[in-house]
């Protein structure tokens, strides 16, 4: 039975790496499991892969990485990260049966691979691209199992983001401060009590305004007390090698400027600390206005909620703040679960983080 702790190993051991795809898999329902990692320039590697055996994905990669992978293009296209991607919808089974990755890879290796799930994701200009797999003979995958990918989607994409990081801090041969100095983002490294531990120099410039996360006696502190519990519980929880619920927030800032977007995420190989990634989150908000309205309808109400939840506060603080009850805020999230099809706040968390 796979742990979703277990996967967290996988940051930085290499062996622990080369079966994720295996316990992903296993976890998902689905028979095989394939990780790849696009760069900037577009080039393709195959990470790591399950059941499949060495001639088939040297094959894959040879021949089919890229335009000629349907499952994986149509995932890339769907504008979906985060979030399971239901490739069998995107590629009907007529146009796969006709398709040379279905007559030239799989048939020609005797494979009756015939069904996909996909997961994308995209951080720091690389995309990582999960897909699923399973035989004809086994039907496609069921909006259940879909579902249940999304429950480890927050849990992969830190996973990858971390293992980035490792992978530029081992091509640098550079020690977590001097990376961190060379880092252009604003990244934070803090213990269990949010004591700072090293900073990178749009960190420490970012400290210093003071403007919604500040240092007070060598400890982080936040101008919005919301999200500051369910940081300290991400952070908690990573260090135990468990799955969070929320790793991504929302941090007002007294200044009225957009607030801060900040990402908790393992530190790989050093022990009792986190990495904290901030990014202005005012682009992304724009968009995600214009998604939410566009793709699911939303109300400006809904949308207030919403932006309440990604800050980590609760249905009593939204309604606070936005002046009503909170009878009428779980109303609102109810509709707003509906409309977007999430089946928990987690999950709606993870959407509207993830939006294009």
């Amino acid at each position: 039975m796979v742990r979703l702790g277990d996967l967290y190993a996988a940051i930085d051991d290499d062996a622990a790496y080369a079966q994720l795809p295996a316990m992903v898999a296993q976890f998902v329902g689905a028979r095989s499991c394939n990780v790849q990692r696009i760069d900037r320039a577009g080039q393709t590697t195959v990470q790591q892969f399950s059941y499949y055996d060495r001639n088939i994905m040297e094959d894959y990669a040879a021949r089919f990485s890229g335009e000629l992978d349907m499952w994986t293009q149509a995932g890339l296209t769907s504008g979906i990260l985060n979030r399971a991607v239901p490739l069998d919808d995107l590629v009907p089974e007529t146009l796969f049966r006709a398709s040379a990755m279905w007559n030239d890879l799989f048939r020609f290796h005797g494979d009756d691979t015939g069904h996909s799930l996909g997961l994308v994701h995209r951080f720091d200009g690389a995309i990582m691209a999960t897909s699923f797999h399973r035989a004809w003979s086994a039907g496609a995958f069921s909006p259940a199992e879909a579902a249940r990918l999304d429950t480890i989607g927050t849990d992969l994409h830190r996973i990858y983001h971390a293992r980035e990081l490792l992978r530029r801090r081992a091509e640098d041969r550079l020690a977590w401060a001097n990376m961190l100095d060379a880092h252009q983002a604003t990244v934070l490294m803090v213990d269990a009590a949010l004591r700072l531990v090293e900073a990178s120099p749009n960190g420490r410039r970012l400290l210093d305004t003071g403007d919604g996360i500040a240092l007070r006696q060598g400890h982080l502190v936040f101008s919005d007390r919301g999200p500051a519990a369910a940081i300290r519980n991400a952070i908690a929880e990573t260090f135990r090698c468990r799955p969070v619920e929320q790793a991504a927030f929302l941090c007002a800032r007294p200044s009225g400027a957009a607030p801060w977007r900040l990402l908790v995420l393992p530190a790989g190989d050093v022990a009792n600390r986190c990495l904290l990634l901030v990014a202005p989150s005012e682009p992304d908000a724009a968009r995600r206005v214009r998604w939410l309205r566009g793709c699911f309808g939303l109300t400006d109400a809904e949308m207030g909620v919403a932006e309440g939840l990604l800050a980590g506060r609760t249905a009593e603080e939204i309604g606070d703040r936005r002046r009503i009850t909170a009878a009428t805020v779980r109303t609102h999230i109810r509709h707003i679960l509906e409309k977007t099809d999430s089946r928990r706040i987690t999950a709606l968390i993870s959407l509207l983080m993830s939006l294009p």
